[in-house]
């Protein structure tokens, strides 16, 4: 079980090159397999708590 927090902001495209390489570094995975031509981020206005299950051993 891990604790996980709702955030809602604003999305932006990522645009810069540095940025995009730098969100490799973190660890945050999609939750579908398929292709990802686009990459955004969000720009946190609130943030709530929330706890899920979550089954790392499950393959995407």
């Amino acid at each position: 079980m891990t604790d996980n927090g709702i955030l809602k902001g604003h999305a932006e495209m990522i645009t810069v090159a540095n940025d995009l390489f730098e969100s490799f570094d973190l660890n945050v995975r999609p939750w579908h397999a398929s292709r990802k031509p686009y990459f955004v981020r969000v720009i946190p206005m609130l943030t709530t708590g929330r706890r899920f299950n979550v089954d790392r051993s499950v393959q995407a």
